[in-house]
């Protein structure tokens, strides 16, 4: 996996993932989004491939209210099935 990280004047970070991200990605992710500002992003527009993990953190994310944007159909249809199941 590898992200780039875009910062904005509005007080917003916005995450660029690409590529594939698996669960023993997820710490040095998670750190990352913990030091971005206020209103957080992450575009996953050029991912390939999560795993199950990868899934349950980005339901997470949104229910606190980081917006996901350009994700692929088959990643949204997951994380909808993992939220509706709480």
């Amino acid at each position: 996996m590898t992200w780039k990280i875009e910062k904005n004047v509005t007080d917003s970070t916005t995450f660029l993932l690409s590529g594939r991200i698996d669960s023993d990605q997820l710490r040095d992710l998670k750190a990352a989004i913990r030091g971005g500002r206020t209103n957080t992003v992450i575009d996953l527009s050029e991912v390939t491939l999560v795993d199950r993990d990868v899934i349950k953190f980005l339901a997470e994310l949104e229910l606190a209210g980081v917006l996901l944007v350009h994700c692929p159909a088959y990643i949204r249809e997951w994380i909808s099935k993992v939220q509706e199941v709480g």
